[in-house]
């Protein structure tokens, strides 16, 4: 994550973390999570445990509005 982003969401329930961070100069948008991915539950490119936070790049570069 670089210095300009900052966190403007993040979700957790029983198994994972997602975190949404901005860009503040770019407004750009990347997506991170980490736990439970057997089943490919996270998004990422590979199915297994992450028990490091990893970027999701499917879900990143998207604009997404916090109400």
């Amino acid at each position: 994550m670089e210095q300009n982003n900052r966190v403007v969401e993040a979700a957790a329930g029983e198994e994972f973390s997602v975190f949404v961070t901005e860009n503040h100069s770019s407004g750009e948008t990347e997506v991170f999570g980490c736990g439970h991915n057997l089943k490919g539950e996270l998004g990422a490119s590979f199915v297994r445990h992450l028990s490091d936070i990893v970027k999701i790049e499917a879900l990143s570069n998207y604009r997404i509005k916090v109400p």
